[in-house]
């Protein structure tokens, strides 16, 4: 089984819903497919997994969702997933996306706050539009159909955490602005 997974806390923006649709439209329209599954990890403070169990029922792929809940062990879920997935309808800057990136996962991610920095669409993953299922599907069934370009991706998705994103460069960052504001010597 091909593993997708989100490590997003369970809250409306962070685009379930439309996850769970895209994730039917995979199952019942883009024909032959490798077998996935879904892992889900994320706490459910606000008790919306109910509903996406339900969503994911009716839509007829619950079997394919596995709801993790919250966790300190995030690393071993990412080491057993080939795509990584962050579709919030609203976001900063993640570091869920970075985090798998560094697991050299491929990541399909929203079009919304820094996930297009961080993910550059054709080269470390696939950048959709918020709030587009159909979309998410299209994104989500190219790269279980093509899971050498997914894998070429996701290395260069890891690449590209440690060489733009590490603590050390994000240091080096903020120090040269320091210097030119003439604050740090």
């Amino acid at each position: 089984s091909i593993v997708l997974i989100i490590v997003a806390n369970l809250l409306p923006y962070k685009g379930y819903r439309d996850l769970i649709d895209a994730c039917r439209v995979v199952s019942q329209e883009f024909g032959e497919l490798p077998v996935w599954d879904l892992v889900i990890v994320g706490n459910d403070s606000m008790g919306i997994k109910k509903e996406l169990e339900e969503q994911a029922l009716v839509a007829g792929i619950r079997n394919k969702l596995h709801f993790v809940g919250k966790t300190t062990n995030v690393q071993s879920y990412l080491a057993i997933s080939n795509i990584g997935l962050l579709v919030s309808h609203e976001e900063g800057f993640s570091n869920s996306i970075l985090e798998g990136m560094l697991a050299e996962l491929p990541m399909i991610v929203s079009d919304v706050g820094g996930n297009p920095e961080a993910v550059l669409h054709g080269e470390t993953g696939l950048v959709v539009a918020p709030k587009a299922p159909r979309e998410l599907a299209k994104a989500i069934a190219y790269l279980l159909k093509e899971p050498d370009v997914a894998k070429r991706m996701g290395h260069a998705g890891g690449k590209r955490v440690r060489q733009y994103f590490s603590i050390q460069t994000s240091s080096e960052a903020y120090q040269a602005i320091y210097r030119s504001l003439g604050t740090l010597e």
